[in-house]
């Protein structure tokens, strides 16, 4: 698999040696799910074809890819090791889960169908509780150990990204935008601050540093566009 690269990536997770994971919906190549290094694919997902979700996150043992209606685990290097209950809700909603995060011994999953905030067992899959969120999408825990999820726009309510704590009480800190703000993916760099990729019509990265203490909507600082 050293040449084929995905047609498209839908969510990616960057460890610190720089091995990339990768997620997407559909490959004509039939690798849905791909791991990258040092410019060079190393290895892909088994059995995620076909089956490819919308975001991808790891740890220091396994990666947790979104499938088209649920969640799977895989070892490091790719193969399959399903969690003991299977992440699969019922009804079958395509593209149920948009977003997912890990922390400690818990997943975070954004599950739009149900306007929730879903935390599983990630030993064992088993759901430990829930919160209501409308429209989550992607999640990161900043340095803080706090839940950023985006809850995409509907009409009159414009995008935002949100903080909660790990137990599901939201906090006060909001991040906003201009007009148009769409924000479809986040993360924290290593020097704790949070990018943000916004895909209206400003199509930038925006940064932000002084998010624990007090509401955004003026980046930092910009990259693109």
């Amino acid at each position: 698999h050293s040449a084929h690269f995905q047609d498209n990536l839908a969510g990616i997770f960057v460890t610190p040696d720089g091995t990339v994971f990768a997620n997407s919906v559909w490959d004509e190549g039939d690798q849905n799910g791909g791991i990258y290094r040092d410019g060079l694919t190393v290895g892909k997902l088994a059995g995620h074809k076909g089956r490819g979700g919308q975001d991808i996150t790891a740890d220091a043992s396994f990666i947790y890819a979104l499938t088209e209606n649920g969640v799977t685990r895989f070892n490091l290097n790719g193969s399959r090791n399903d969690f003991p209950n299977v992440i699969y809700p019922q009804p079958y909603v395509e593209l149920r889960f948009r977003g997912v995060a890990v922390r400690g011994n818990e997943l975070f999953a954004s599950d739009t169908a149900d306007n929730l905030v879903r935390v599983f067992d990630k030993s064992t899959g088993l759901q430990l509780r829930q919160w209501s969120l409308a429209r989550p999408r992607k999640m990161a825990f900043d340095p803080q150990g706090n839940l950023w999820l985006i809850q995409a726009p509907a009409a009159g309510s414009p995008a935002k990204l949100l903080r909660y704590d790990a137990a599901g009480t939201k906090l006060a800190q909001e991040i906003s935008g201009p007009a148009g703000f769409d924000p479809s993916a986040l993360c924290f760099d290593p020097a704790g601050r949070m990018l943000v990729a916004d895909n209206g019509p400003d199509q930038q990265v925006k940064i932000y540093t002084n998010y624990n203490t007090a509401s955004q909507s003026v980046p930092l600082a910009t990259f693109g566009a």
